[in-house]
């Protein structure tokens, strides 16, 4: 019998669990990466805390990952992202432009609303490294479940 419970005698009535191998979460260096991400979410917060700077910094942070819907309608590997929305993907998952707009930003020549949006980007950026989930490779590789 597979599974995460063992079923007792019918005498003693209850089901215990099994002694299941430990699978949970497991620290790894690049989860520190979410001590950056959340200061870089604050300063942007804290620059402008307007009603239309708030809709920017979702609308900015929300953005890296509709890249998903350039794909819909293509051709594409089952469980895998279309290659035209994974080309897309992967430069909105880039930290080039949303750093290159806070450094603008402090030399003054963007907008803060610009700015607010470029820290949302950014901090998306940094919390998926922290997450695991950043820039994909052009040929996805499958992972085999356990049986």
């Amino acid at each position: 019998m597979s599974g995460r419970f063992t079923v007792a005698p019918v005498s003693a009535g209850i089901a215990t669990p099994a002694a299941a191998p430990k699978e949970g979460f497991r620290f790894r260096p690049r989860h520190l990466w979410i001590l950056p991400g959340l200061a870089i979410a604050i300063v942007g917060s804290r620059t402008d805390s307007s009603l239309t700077a708030i809709g920017v910094m979702v609308a900015f942070g929300i953005a890296p990952h509709l890249a998903f819907l350039a794909g819909i309608g293509q051709r594409r590997p089952a469980r895998q992202m279309a290659p035209g929305a994974l080309a897309l993907f992967n430069a909105m998952h880039h930290p080039a432009i949303p750093a290159a707009i806070v450094v603008l930003k402090v030399t003054g020549v963007v907008p803060t609303l610009l700015f607010v949006g470029a820290t949302a980007w950014l901090s998306h950026i940094v919390i998926g490294w922290a997450i695991g989930d950043g820039r994909r490779p052009a040929v996805q590789s499958r992972v085999a479940t356990p049986a």
